[in-house]
Order: structure tokens, then sequence, then C-alpha cells
């Protein structure tokens, strides 16, 4: 029997981040989710970064993350992309 695509295990990867320049703009936020069979609770991970650099107020519309959160409750950026 064939298995379907979505009776599979899925996973989702989102980011939030200062801009829409891939060159220049910084994540400040990420998660991953992984659900390994239909039913089966899925498993969560999430990052909060401190991007080290100014966040934009268009940026903070779009995603609600303000520079002041960011400095306070982020991490450095190194470790949660080695994550």
């Amino acid at each position: 029997m064939t298995t379907c695509w979505y009776e599979g295990a899925l996973a989702a990867f989102d980011t939030e981040t200062t801009g829409v320049d891939v060159e220049t703009d910084r994540i400040v936020s990420a998660a991953v989710v992984v659900q390994d069979a239909p039913g089966v609770r899925p498993r969560v991970s999430r990052w909060l970064v401190n991007p080290g650099v100014p966040v934009p107020a268009e940026a903070t519309a779009v995603h609600g993350l303000t520079e002041d959160h960011l400095q306070r409750n982020g991490r450095w950026p190194s470790p949660v992309m080695y994550e």
C-alpha cells in the first residue's frame, strides 16, 4: 500500500527577520516543528535572537518583536545558528 505524503513525517521551519534583504537583514526568531506521524504530538524548537543591529519599526509591525525585547530576551546569533 502506498503512503501519501501527508501520512508520513512532516516538518515546518519559520523565521522572522529585521527585513527582507537576504544579504543584510538578520534573523530575530526561528522555529522548527516536526510531527513524526499523524496523531503524534509534534516536537517544537524555538529561538529568540538578539540580532545586534537595530530592528526597524516596519519589521516590528510585522512580527511584534521590539528591539528592546530582543536585547533583553534574545540570545546571540552564533549559538542559535549552531543549534
